[in-house]
């Protein structure tokens, strides 16, 4: 384009420098795409013996501005690390006080029929190491789908059914080490996130806890499947992000919610990780149904990680988990694993599931034992098993384990089938004796 990137169309003010201070007034300066208005003084400082900003601690400073319109793409010609931000605002900025301790009287952001109010405290702006902040921060009615258009570089999702909502934060501390809460309500429910968070140190450090009231998931994924009324609350506390700096614990706890019209009396997970080993557990109660999930890894060996857990069932109904009555059940349920390898070539687990007596599809089934052992500690010669009261397979040598997975899959699909008909298999899928020995892992 032959038209230039920035182009100052409009430019006028009174601007005053003596040793008493300095001052700028009735500025108005316009370009192609912006306009503002300002007025500014800081008393007190000598600009003729200037030492620094050191010494503008008890300087009296004040600044009025009003943007009706700054363009984003203009400002990004200043400011390149702004690329992010995409659009345009209206700015009305009133600050005043001391330089060492400035009062944001008034600070309102328009931007996309989105407005949001600031006002706080800004302490030590003469020394940048030393700056404290003390912020409030509201916005009554926003659109949050309006923040992929206002920041398409951060690659945010595009909440279309989440609807207005209204935003209220509180800020208080420095950049790298300050205290912080969230409130987020709307359509989709309320949240609120608070605590601290320390940002000096190698790894960031943060003790946080968080709330949800009446929260729909689907709203806020744009999944319909994942409806949602969550009531929960917990904790997250710890240091680190990486698996190699984590040292951190998180609890979430549910209470009277429901996960696609299934009612959740309670539910509990926690998930620890320290030093690169990772323990999760999980408690889940919904009327008649329990289960108990716990597993841990430890991935200190990246050639070697080593997984195992726990599951627990109780009273299960897949009708009523898949809202088809067809099929309906009363199943329970125990089993374990445990096992080694990071990819499908190294995997090794040995795998063993008890179903007690239960119910499918108005069907008795009795108890039933089944194990499934993986070996590919020999490349060349493998050895994937599945044992059953009344099935038995066995594959040996060297074999893809895509296609042993398959042959299993359509094995233990026989299988259960058999479980529901209460009948022996037939002898074609009969590949070895009942009764196989499986050596321990």
């Amino acid at each position: 384009s032959d038209q230039p990137a920035f182009e100052l169309t409009h430019c006028t003010g009174e601007f005053l420098l003596s040793a008493r201070g300095v001052s700028a007034n009735n500025v108005i300066i316009q370009s192609t795409r912006s306009y503002l208005e300002l007025d500014g003084s800081l008393h007190g400082f000598n600009v003729f013996k200037s030492t620094g900003t050191g010494n503008l601690q008890h300087d009296s400073a004040q600044v009025k501005m009003k943007a009706r319109n700054i363009d984003f793409s203009e400002l990004r010609k200043f400011i390149p690390s702004l690329d992010f931000l995409h659009g345009s605002a209206f700015v009305d900025l009133a600050v005043d006080g001391l330089f060492g301790d400035l009062a944001i009287r008034r600070l309102n952001v328009q931007a996309y029929r989105n407005t949001v109010n600031v006002s706080g405290t800004v302490r030590n702006l003469q020394e940048p190491g030393r700056l404290e902040l003390e912020l409030f921060a509201g916005a009554p009615s926003i659109n949050p789908s309006d923040a992929s258009r206002l920041l398409p570089g951060l690659g945010l999702p595009v909440y279309e059914r989440v609807g207005r909502a209204a935003l209220f934060v509180e800020f208080a501390g420095t950049p790298l080490d300050f205290r912080t809460r969230t409130i987020l309500k709307g359509g989709f429910g309320d949240c609120e996130v608070k605590g601290t968070v320390n940002l000096r140190g190698k790894e960031p450090a943060y003790d946080l806890s968080f709330t949800t009231a009446r929260l729909d998931v689907a709203s806020l994924t744009a999944n319909p499947k994942l409806k949602t009324v969550l009531s929960s609350n917990g904790e997250l506390k710890g240091e680190g992000i990486s698996l190699d700096g984590l040292n951190a614990s998180l609890v979430i706890r549910i209470d009277s919610s429901t996960v696609r019209n299934i009612l959740l009396d309670s539910a509990r997970v926690s998930l620890t990780g320290i030093s690169r080993r990772l323990e999760v557990t999980a408690d889940v109660t919904s009327q008649t149904m329990s289960s108990a999930v716990s597993a841990h890894a430890d991935l200190s060996d990246s050639d070697h990680p080593v997984f195992g857990g726990t599951l627990s069932l109780r009273g299960i109904n897949i009708g009523r988990l898949l809202g088809d009555p067809r099929y309906e059940s009363d199943i329970t349920l125990e089993g374990s694993v445990s096992g080694s390898g990071g990819t499908i070539d190294d995997l090794n687990t040995d795998t063993r599931l008890t179903l007690l007596p239960s119910t499918f599809q108005r069907h008795e089934v009795s108890s039933q034992e089944i194990r499934v052992f993986l070996d590919q500690n020999s490349p060349g010669n493998k050895r994937l098993t599945l044992q059953s009261s009344i099935m038995d397979l066995e594959l040996k040598g060297k074999f893809d384990l895509d296609l042993a997975a398959a042959v299993l899959v359509h094995q233990t699909a026989n299988l259960l089938e058999t479980i529901k008909e209460h009948a022996l298999p037939p002898e074609s899928l009969r590949t070895k004796e009942p009764g196989l020995r499986i050596g321990h892992h």
